[in-house]
């Protein structure tokens, strides 16, 4: 398996921007023929835990859904970090994309303690 990391510069709560990047570097990731590209915690926002309210997804954000095409299209997964919201809470959440299937999350389990008042851990992947 060919995995790729990558450490990109996220803007500080501008997801559209970000999300252009990121999938600038699934087609490098592509094009190095990566079977799975993962990127850094809350990449899709940058680490702004004082926005990440604001910021937050849901689980079945439409501005998730081009990463599941992606996936698809070259059939590579993806693995990237946003904040997301369940039952009112906050979550350090990765969103883990792979062809033709539902998006997986995976959530920070232990929390710094800086984070405590911004995030909730979760021990369940859903």
């Amino acid at each position: 398996m060919k995995i790729a990391l990558a450490q990109l510069q996220s803007e500080s709560g501008n997801i559209k921007a970000n999300i252009k990047k990121h999938l600038d570097y699934i087609d490098k990731a592509a094009a190095a023929k990566a079977d799975f590209i993962v990127f850094p915690e809350l990449s899709l926002t940058n680490y702004e835990p004082h926005l990440a309210r604001e910021l937050a997804f849901k689980q079945n954000d439409s501005k998730l859904t081009i990463f599941k095409d992606y996936s698809t299209k070259y059939k590579l997964a993806i693995g990237l970090g946003l904040p997301l919201k369940l039952n009112n809470k906050i979550h350090i959440a990765m969103a883990i994309f792979k062809p033709k299937s539902d998006i997986q999350f995976y959530f920070k389990q232990y929390l710094h303690e800086d984070e405590h008042p911004f995030f909730h851990p979760k021990k369940v992947t859903l």
